[in-house]
Protein backbone atom coordinates (compact mmCIF):
# COMPACT_ATOMS: atom_id res chain seq x y z
CA UNK A 1 0.00 0.00 0.00
CA UNK A 2 1.22 3.50 -0.77
CA UNK A 3 2.19 5.58 2.26
CA UNK A 4 1.30 8.89 0.60
CA UNK A 5 -1.69 10.73 2.01
CA UNK A 6 -4.49 11.72 -0.32
CA UNK A 7 -8.00 13.10 -0.42
CA UNK A 8 -10.79 11.89 -2.64
CA UNK A 9 -14.00 13.65 -3.53
CA UNK A 10 -17.21 12.34 -5.05
CA UNK A 11 -19.97 14.83 -5.83
CA UNK A 12 -23.48 13.76 -6.80
CA UNK A 13 -26.64 15.57 -7.87
CA UNK A 14 -28.81 13.54 -5.48
CA UNK A 15 -28.82 13.64 -1.69
CA UNK A 16 -30.04 10.04 -1.16
CA UNK A 17 -27.51 8.74 -3.69
CA UNK A 18 -24.77 10.76 -1.96
CA UNK A 19 -25.56 9.10 1.35
CA UNK A 20 -25.42 5.68 -0.32
CA UNK A 21 -22.10 6.66 -1.96
CA UNK A 22 -20.64 7.53 1.46
CA UNK A 23 -21.71 4.17 2.88
CA UNK A 24 -20.25 2.25 -0.04
CA UNK A 25 -16.97 4.21 0.04
CA UNK A 26 -16.29 3.48 3.71
CA UNK A 27 -17.31 -0.16 3.31
CA UNK A 28 -14.85 -0.54 0.42
CA UNK A 29 -11.71 1.07 1.90
CA UNK A 30 -10.05 2.19 5.11
CA UNK A 31 -10.57 5.94 4.74
CA UNK A 32 -11.57 8.78 7.04
CA UNK A 33 -14.68 10.74 6.07
CA UNK A 34 -13.82 14.45 6.20
CA UNK A 35 -17.19 15.62 4.88
CA UNK A 36 -20.43 13.96 3.87
CA UNK A 37 -23.19 16.50 3.41
CA UNK A 38 -25.75 18.06 1.08
CA UNK A 39 -24.80 21.11 -0.94
CA UNK A 40 -26.82 23.64 -2.90
CA UNK A 41 -28.81 23.01 -5.11
CA UNK A 42 -29.60 19.44 -4.14
CA UNK A 43 -26.07 18.11 -4.58
CA UNK A 44 -24.18 15.91 -2.14
CA UNK A 45 -20.44 15.71 -1.53
CA UNK A 46 -18.25 13.09 0.09
CA UNK A 47 -14.63 13.92 0.96
CA UNK A 48 -12.39 11.17 2.30
CA UNK A 49 -8.74 11.04 3.28
CA UNK A 50 -6.22 8.27 3.79
CA UNK A 51 -3.47 6.48 1.95
CA UNK A 52 -3.53 6.87 -1.83
CA UNK A 53 -4.47 3.26 -2.63
CA UNK A 54 -7.30 3.26 -0.09
CA UNK A 55 -8.64 6.63 -1.28
CA UNK A 56 -8.49 5.44 -4.89
CA UNK A 57 -10.46 2.29 -4.01
CA UNK A 58 -13.06 4.33 -2.09
CA UNK A 59 -13.48 6.87 -4.90
CA UNK A 60 -13.74 4.14 -7.55
CA UNK A 61 -16.52 2.54 -5.51
CA UNK A 62 -18.17 5.92 -4.99
CA UNK A 63 -18.15 6.65 -8.72
CA UNK A 64 -19.57 3.21 -9.46
CA UNK A 65 -22.31 3.73 -6.87
CA UNK A 66 -23.09 7.30 -8.00
CA UNK A 67 -23.63 6.07 -11.57
CA UNK A 68 -25.80 8.56 -13.50
CA UNK A 69 -25.94 10.85 -10.43
CA UNK A 70 -22.18 11.63 -10.58
CA UNK A 71 -21.34 15.33 -10.96
CA UNK A 72 -17.58 15.22 -10.44
CA UNK A 73 -14.84 13.23 -8.76
CA UNK A 74 -11.22 13.89 -7.92
CA UNK A 75 -8.36 12.10 -6.24
CA UNK A 76 -5.53 14.32 -5.00
CA UNK A 77 -2.44 12.32 -3.99
CA UNK A 78 0.09 14.10 -1.78
CA UNK A 79 -2.51 16.72 -0.94
CA UNK A 80 -0.92 19.99 0.17
CA UNK A 81 -1.08 20.62 3.91
CA UNK A 82 -3.00 23.90 3.45
CA UNK A 83 -5.97 22.35 1.63
CA UNK A 84 -7.89 20.80 4.54
CA UNK A 85 -7.51 23.84 6.85
CA UNK A 86 -8.71 26.08 3.99
CA UNK A 87 -11.83 23.92 3.63
CA UNK A 88 -12.52 24.41 7.32
CA UNK A 89 -11.84 28.18 6.99
CA UNK A 90 -9.10 27.80 9.57
CA UNK A 91 -6.14 29.44 7.85
CA UNK A 92 -4.40 32.26 9.70
CA UNK A 93 -3.59 34.94 7.14
CA UNK A 94 -1.76 37.95 8.52
CA UNK A 95 -1.62 39.98 5.34
CA UNK A 96 -3.39 40.03 1.99
CA UNK A 97 -0.80 41.25 -0.52
CA UNK A 98 -2.50 40.31 -3.77
CA UNK A 99 -5.62 38.20 -4.01
CA UNK A 100 -6.96 35.71 -6.53
CA UNK A 101 -10.39 34.09 -6.47
CA UNK A 102 -11.26 31.22 -8.81
CA UNK A 103 -14.91 30.12 -9.06
CA UNK A 104 -15.95 26.70 -10.36
CA UNK A 105 -19.17 24.81 -11.08
CA UNK A 106 -18.06 21.72 -9.13
CA UNK A 107 -16.63 21.46 -5.66
CA UNK A 108 -14.30 18.57 -6.51
CA UNK A 109 -12.63 20.63 -9.22
CA UNK A 110 -12.30 23.55 -6.83
CA UNK A 111 -10.35 21.36 -4.40
CA UNK A 112 -8.11 20.16 -7.20
CA UNK A 113 -7.50 23.78 -8.27
CA UNK A 114 -6.65 24.75 -4.67
CA UNK A 115 -4.11 21.94 -4.38
CA UNK A 116 -2.62 22.85 -7.78
CA UNK A 117 -2.15 26.57 -7.07
CA UNK A 118 -0.62 26.15 -3.62
CA UNK A 119 1.85 23.56 -4.96
CA UNK A 120 2.74 25.61 -8.05
CA UNK A 121 3.62 29.01 -6.57
CA UNK A 122 4.47 30.81 -3.36
CA UNK A 123 0.86 31.51 -2.42
CA UNK A 124 -1.16 30.92 0.72
CA UNK A 125 -4.69 29.57 0.60
CA UNK A 126 -7.16 31.87 2.30
CA UNK A 127 -10.34 29.86 1.88
CA UNK A 128 -12.02 27.11 -0.07
CA UNK A 129 -15.77 27.68 -0.06
CA UNK A 130 -17.69 24.54 -0.94
CA UNK A 131 -21.04 25.02 -2.66
CA UNK A 132 -22.97 25.86 0.49
CA UNK A 133 -25.34 28.74 -0.22
CA UNK A 134 -23.61 29.35 -3.55
CA UNK A 135 -26.07 27.72 -5.91
CA UNK A 136 -23.78 24.71 -6.28
CA UNK A 137 -20.70 26.73 -7.14
CA UNK A 138 -17.41 26.73 -5.22
CA UNK A 139 -14.44 29.06 -5.02
CA UNK A 140 -10.88 29.17 -3.77
CA UNK A 141 -9.08 32.34 -2.73
CA UNK A 142 -5.34 32.73 -2.20
CA UNK A 143 -2.78 35.46 -1.53
CA UNK A 144 0.88 36.21 -2.12
CA UNK A 145 3.00 38.58 -4.17
CA UNK A 146 1.40 39.66 -7.43
CA UNK A 147 3.67 37.59 -9.67
CA UNK A 148 3.04 34.39 -7.74
CA UNK A 149 -0.70 35.04 -7.51
CA UNK A 150 -1.03 35.73 -11.25
CA UNK A 151 1.03 32.66 -12.13
CA UNK A 152 -0.95 30.41 -9.79
CA UNK A 153 -4.27 31.88 -10.97
CA UNK A 154 -3.40 31.11 -14.59
CA UNK A 155 -2.61 27.49 -13.71
CA UNK A 156 -5.79 27.14 -11.65
CA UNK A 157 -7.94 28.68 -14.38
CA UNK A 158 -6.42 26.37 -16.99
CA UNK A 159 -7.11 23.30 -14.84
CA UNK A 160 -10.72 24.32 -14.17
CA UNK A 161 -11.23 25.19 -17.84
CA UNK A 162 -9.83 21.79 -18.96
CA UNK A 163 -12.35 20.08 -16.68
CA UNK A 164 -15.17 22.26 -18.07
CA UNK A 165 -15.80 23.78 -14.63
CA UNK A 166 -14.40 27.34 -14.73
CA UNK A 167 -16.97 30.06 -14.11
CA UNK A 168 -14.86 33.15 -13.45
CA UNK A 169 -11.72 34.35 -11.72
CA UNK A 170 -10.17 37.63 -10.64
CA UNK A 171 -6.76 38.82 -9.49
CA UNK A 172 -6.61 41.96 -7.36
CA UNK A 173 -3.12 43.44 -7.07
CA UNK A 174 -3.64 45.31 -3.81
CA UNK A 175 -7.07 44.79 -2.24
CA UNK A 176 -8.23 47.76 -0.20
CA UNK A 177 -7.87 47.25 3.55
CA UNK A 178 -11.64 47.63 4.00
CA UNK A 179 -12.07 44.42 2.01
CA UNK A 180 -9.71 42.38 4.24
CA UNK A 181 -12.20 41.62 7.00
CA UNK A 182 -14.54 40.07 4.46
CA UNK A 183 -11.78 37.89 3.02
CA UNK A 184 -10.14 36.44 6.14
Amino acid sequence: MSERKAIGIVETNSVPRGILVTDEMVKRADVTVIESCPLCPGKYVVIVSGYVDEVRAAVDRGVETAAAFLVDKVIIPDVHEEVLPAIMRNVPVDEIQSLAVIETHAMATCLEVADCVVKAAAVTLVEIRLSRCLGGKSFVSFTGDIGSVRSAATLGEDLARERGQLIHSVVIARPHEKLHRFIV
